[in-house]
């Protein structure tokens, strides 16, 4: 079944009505067996103990630049 989800990927026939279920919250508790299981996260995979607990973190990623002008100056340095 799991081949048969990545060929429809790949082939932009995969459906979310039909091939998966899609869940968005900002806070969700999912109570599943069996008790421990791999969970992947961002592409992290994870051994995780049931109930599994998903939050979403308002700005918790901060991300530092250079102004504009200082990277117009990188590019035309290099």
């Amino acid at each position: 079944a799991l081949l048969g989800l990545a060929t429809k990927l790949v082939f932009g026939r995969l459906r979310a009505d039909r091939d998966f279920e899609l869940i968005c919250g900002k806070d969700i508790l999912v109570e599943a067996g069996p008790r421990r299981r791999h969970i992947v996260r961002d592409g992290e995979r994870e051994l995780m103990g049931a109930p599994y607990h998903f939050r979403l973190r308002e700005d918790a990623l901060r991300l530092v630049a250079p102004a504009a002008d200082l990277a117009a100056e990188s590019r035309a340095a290099a």
